[in-house]
């Protein structure tokens, strides 16, 4: 089996300048790993293809690219995950990631075999079995776990967005839980993060590391501090609303130990 892909999605025909120079980054540091587009069927990829040749691309349906709770639907389907299942990993890098390290770090990460890295929320997130509080089908859900009714599980690890993902771990969730993931795709209380941060959660077959490791991989709530404490991630999500744009992410670069 080979070991990761790197997988970047987009749904427009050209990203803004930021984007451009986040994917740029993503693509460079990363560009000695099996690197996807994931893209709407039928999208015009001439931009991309000039500026990316060395990209490969894998479409699905436009419906999954029209908003965020579409994109989730996506990300929790067992053919999104079986499209890649040559591969023991995947690496979530969205346009709005910006990897700091000049180094690909990615084994490093992936030797600790946990299933799930992601940017960890500033505070513990209540993750409500199947992230929906009230529905009828919950109580059922909650007791075959040993859970009480409607106690929440607290979760720090975390975001999607820049995230590395133990596929057989993402599958083993979809499939033993379709109930719970066809109401999540009709849903547009959740994200799919959350929806797989709860899982992940609920039984101890699943490896998650701390949040304080977590932070070495990935920051998004609490990127700029960190920074300014001079601890630097691998990479950082949602950059320009969390630190700034590409010129200040480059200062953090060059005066990084």
């Amino acid at each position: 089996m080979k070991k990761i892909c790197v997988i970047i999605p987009i749904y427009k025909e050209k990203l803004s300048e930021e984007e451009a120079y986040a994917v740029d980054r993503s693509v460079e540091v990363l560009k000695n790993r099996k690197l996807y587009f994931v893209a709407p069927a039928g999208m015009n990829s001439t931009w991309y293809e000039s500026k990316y040749p060395q990209v490969k691309w894998e479409t699905f349906a436009t419906k999954y690219f029209k908003n965020i709770f579409m994109y989730s639907r996506l990300l929790l389907s067992e053919h999104f995950y079986s499209r890649f299942s040559e591969y023991e990993y995947m690496l979530v890098v969205q346009p709005d990631v910006w990897i700091l390290s000049e180094d690909d770090k990615l084994d490093y990460f992936m030797q600790f075999a946990y299933d799930y890295i992601g940017a960890p929320w500033k505070q513990e997130e209540k993750l409500y079995p199947v992230i929906f509080k009230g529905m009828n089908h919950l109580e059922k859900v909650a007791k075959k776990w040993g859970i009480p009714f409607n106690q929440p599980l607290m979760a720090r690890v975390g975001n999607g967005g820049m995230s590395l993902r133990k596929i057989s771990a993402m599958l083993d969730i979809i499939k033993n839980h379709p109930v719970a993931v066809k109401i999540s795709k009709i849903s547009k209380r959740n994200n799919e993060d959350g929806f797989l941060c709860y899982y992940l959660n609920a039984k101890d077959k699943y490896r998650l590391p701390t949040s304080e490791f977590a932070e070495q991989f990935a920051a998004e709530q609490t990127a700029r501090q960190l920074l300014e404490e001079g601890k630097i991630p691998f990479s950082v999500h949602a950059y320009e609303k969390r630190v700034g744009d590409h010129n200040i992410m480059r200062e953090y670069m060059e005066h990084r130990e």
